[in-house]
């Protein structure tokens, strides 16, 4: 038999809409199960199904929204029986149900579903145990949805593309930077491009000035540009940065600086390994970023050599080890960011 083929966030992306359609279409399902670790979506259909099931004055008698640790399954499955009052549907919602362990006093809901009834199950920062009875009655009769997590890879191209869903044309850079600052959490991204669009409304194109003005992101003081400065072995800059980190620790604390710059240099590995091997598309796939920043991991693979790089491994690593206390005679993060930049340069 062959394997299941491993599901991806583009199939997490293909399915909201599709349900999301199913939905505008009036097309329901009896029982819908969402989980998965990425709320955002999560939450996109709970609200979709909350708001287009029933009309704003049916929902009153015939909608109720309850949390997983104030109600139990076994209260689900006796409302679930229950009919509506003059609506077609009666809908009953349940969030943050990951708390639940008798998932078995629902079986019933799936099994024997009723047909003027939708139920809504939501379950956040999991995925449901698939070894459980009810998820595999799930799988015959209701809506079963899982909502993976972004790729870092993908970030990027995800702000880009829901930029261009609002009409908004942002450069490359100014979507890395947004992807280096709030990384994969889709809910933070989608609010922070929602801000752009509402304050950069007339602008030709959202840059790296209107990233660091509108979400709050220093646009010379950030790690998308110590990374930068440390490939280009632009010394002055480097250390510069470098020196802003040391003495703003909280908001830029050596544990995910260390993190980044091992990113970053994996990158240069990658670039180094794949030379050769095809056109900046192809490139721009190998590395996981955006073809606009091929040229830029070009120069510095021409800067840091393998040797190099293995050797920033170590060093990052060390640094890593004394963030946590390990081998660490009592240096801070703020020297130990100064040090490993300066470690970095003399590569």
């Amino acid at each position: 038999m062959a394997a299941a083929k491993k599901r991806k966030h583009a199939d997490t992306v293909s399915d909201v809409k599709r349900i999301v359609s199913d939905v505008k279409q009036r097309k329901f399902k009896p029982v819908y199960l969402l989980h998965g670790e990425e709320p955002y979506y999560i939450d996109l259909l709970t609200n979709a199904l909350a708001n287009g099931v029933l009309e704003e004055d049916q929902r009153d008698f015939n909608q109720s929204t309850f949390y997983g640790q104030d109600t139990e399954p076994s209260h689900v499955a006796n409302m679930a029986r229950q009919y509506p009052v003059m609506a077609p549907y009666q809908v009953i919602i349940v969030k943050e149900a990951q708390v639940w362990k008798k998932w078995e006093d629902l079986i019933s809901v799936v099994k024997n579903p009723v047909e003027t009834t939708v139920v809504v199950i939501n379950l956040k920062g999991k995925s449901m145990d698939k070894r459980l009875a009810f998820y595999k009655e799930a799988l015959k009769t209701a809506e079963v949805f899982e909502s993976l997590k972004l790729a870092d890879h993908d970030v990027v191209p995800w702000i880009e593309q829901m930029c261009r869903s609002q009409k908004l044309d942002i450069d490359p850079r100014a979507a890395a930077l947004m992807g280096e600052y709030i990384g994969a959490d889709l809910g933070r991204l989608t609010s922070a491009i929602d801000k752009l669009s509402l304050m950069c409304k007339d602008a030709v194109k959202i840059t790296v000035a209107d990233v660091s003005e509108h979400i709050g992101i220093s646009k010379d003081f950030n790690i998308f540009e110590l990374n930068r400065a440390i490939g280009m072995r632009d010394h002055r800059k480097a250390l510069l940065i470098a020196n802003y980190f040391a003495n703003n620790q909280k908001e830029h604390h050596i544990i995910p600086t260390v993190s980044n710059l091992y990113s970053y240099f994996k990158k240069i590995a990658a670039f180094h390994e794949s030379a050769g091997k095809g056109d900046d598309y192809t490139l721009a796939r190998a590395l996981g970023v955006s073809p606009y920043f091929v040229s830029e991991y070009r120069e510095a693979a021409a800067k840091y050599s393998m040797q190099h790089v293995v050797k920033a491994f170590d060093i990052l690593h060390e640094t890593d080890l004394k963030s946590k206390g390990v081998g660490n005679s009592g240096a801070g993060g703020d020297s130990l960011v100064r040090e490993l930049t300066a470690k970095l340069l003399r590569l």
